[in-house]
């Protein structure tokens, strides 16, 4: 289980509802700093940088813009690579299905550290949740050609599905093709928040696109806590 640093974290993405992925295939690695930057300004405070492919200094060097670009009181968890996460002093590791189990991610990072996992599958969702993460990303909610290798769109009903699979042993990310105009499908079907690449990072104006996003999400969230009492929030950590 996280240490106070992860659940700030955690408590920073239920008060904005949103992870930004910062991917060098959609914006050029230099290029991905100054988007930052512009996006903690538009009220994002959760990043995760995500490089597949790209040499290890080159992650790394990305990673100390990013950082410097952001700020100390901002989160930035690496996507994959444990090694290049404790390297980089980031707040933590997003894994998927084939990377290192959670359980060996926490003996490298720390029990300080945020360790996140992915699931698109009834499966994925029962194997993740025995590995106590602090947070699980369910995707692709939506059609994406961010991620290669990213299986079948759920749609807001298989999103629910999977919710319903997870429980509220932890909060729920929603990842995949998501944009203000779909966002509230998936907060109302038990996103606790949501983690946005495309949209975001290749705005003309990210930091408007960012509070854009974000008052969908409060939006999102005041409905469903009408219409159904609860399913906004999880417990808030593993």
């Amino acid at each position: 289980m996280s240490g106070r640093a992860g659940s700030a974290i955690l408590r920073q993405l239920e008060t904005t509802g949103v992870c930004a992925i910062l991917d060098s295939s959609v914006v050029a690695a230099g290029r991905l700093g100054p988007v930052a930057r512009a996006l903690r300004r538009g009220g994002v405070r959760v990043f995760q940088l995500r490089m597949k492919g790209a040499p290890d200094r080159a992650i790394l060097e990305a990673a100390a813009r990013v950082r410097r670009m952001i700020g100390g009181r901002c989160a930035l968890v690496l996507n994959d690579r444990c090694d290049l996460a404790a390297a980089a002093a980031a707040d933590g590791v997003h894994l998927g299905q084939e990377d290192l189990p959670a359980a060996a991610a926490r003996r490298l990072l720390g029990a300080r550290a945020i360790i996140g996992l992915s699931a698109g599958t009834p499966a994925e969702v029962a194997r993740a949740i025995r590995e106590r993460p602090d947070y699980l990303s369910l995707g692709p909610a939506f059609p994406t050609g961010t991620k290669r290798d990213a299986g079948p769109a759920l749609g807001a009903a298989g999103f629910r599905r999977l919710a319903a699979r997870a429980g509220r042993r932890c909060p729920l990310l929603a990842v995949g093709g998501i944009r203000p105009d779909n966002v509230g499908d998936l907060i109302r079907s038990g996103a606790n928040a949501v983690a946005v690449a495309s949209w975001l990072i290749r705005a003309r104006a990210p930091r408007r696109a960012a509070r854009r996003l974000m008052e969908a999400v409060r939006a999102a969230r005041v409905r469903g806590t009408r219409e159904s009492p609860g399913i906004q929030r999880g417990k808030g950590g593993s």
